[in-house]
């Protein structure tokens, strides 16, 4: 059984980059969460190291990757569901227009800092990964434990 509390840490750490630099694994059995730098991105400082984690999940019982952000709806949608929900309708509306274009994450989180609410984003954003996750496990027949 993985606690659902390590799996949600790795996420949050690791999993929420647009272009994923590490995959990220789970092992129930022996409650591990781990992360692999991609091979494009390897460190060839420490090669040994990240070879031999290669080899254990590879070839250890129980290892399962986790899922890309997108594939959890971890991506616009997290901060447009923060917006709709804790924003008033013209912050919320500047927002929305943010992701029309480029910078969109940057402009939002300069936005919330003006407007004082990265503290309660990111209480919003590790209740939504929290809740994704769990999602995600059930639906996978992964023991957790909370």
């Amino acid at each position: 059984m993985i606690e659902l509390e390590k799996v949600v840490d790795l996420y949050e750490e690791l999993g929420l980059s647009a272009d994923p630099m590490y995959e990220l694994y789970i092992n129930p059995e022996s409650n591990e969460a781990e992360s692999l730098l991609m091979p494009h991105y390897e460190d060839y400082s420490n090669v040994e190291d990240i070879e031999i984690l290669r080899q254990r999940i590879e070839n250890e019982p129980g290892w399962i990757e986790l899922p890309h952000r997108f594939e959890l709806h971890l991506g616009r949608d997290l901060q447009l569901g923060f917006a709709g929900m804790h924003l008033s309708e013209n912050d919320k509306e500047l927002v929305y227009s943010f992701f029309r274009g480029r910078g969109a994450y940057r402009r939002f989180s300069e936005h919330l800092v003006y407007l004082g609410k990265m503290e309660e984003w990111y209480v919003y954003k590790r209740e939504e990964i929290t809740r994704r996750l769990r999602k995600w496990l059930r639906v996978n027949e992964i023991a957790y434990s909370e």
